[in-house]
């Protein structure tokens, strides 16, 4: 388990308890006007329970920063190659019910879930990245 000050990959952090406050209050004050991006990648092919893996950090990050608006959050799951079970398990299990609001409240669906296919070009040395349809 690393904590802070120990030294992980050759980098040094040093967090004091006095900083955590004053980054905590940067980061909500940030969260409120903009959108957060949560991110899974796998460097093999996807399998059904890199989907789920992903919800549970959505579902995490809703109810820590985003005071349970799920429209504040675009959700990436970026591999090497998606299989069509993997495709269809997202269509089947990928979005979310919610309420926000108070009077008049409102009952909204989130299915912001992206699925990002990568692969190299070894002549250019790059990576490309696309958007999968589904």
């Amino acid at each position: 388990m690393w904590e802070c000050g120990q030294e992980r990959s050759g980098v040094h952090i040093s967090i004091s308890r006095y900083h955590i406050p004053r980054i905590t209050r940067a980061f909500y004050r940030k969260t409120v006007a903009q959108s957060i991006l949560v991110g899974e990648i796998k460097k093999d092919s996807a399998i059904k329970e890199d989907i789920d893996q992903l919800l549970k950090y959505v579902d995490w990050v809703k109810d820590e920063y985003c005071y349970g608006d799920y429209s504040m959050i675009d959700a990436f799951l970026v591999t090497y190659d998606f299989p069509k079970n993997v495709v269809r398990h997202k269509q089947n299990v990928g979005s979310r019910q919610y309420t926000i609001g108070v009077r008049p409240a409102q009952s909204l669906e989130w299915s912001n879930i992206n699925l990002v296919k990568y692969s190299f070009q070894p002549q250019e040395g790059k990576l490309d990245f696309t958007l999968i349809e589904s």
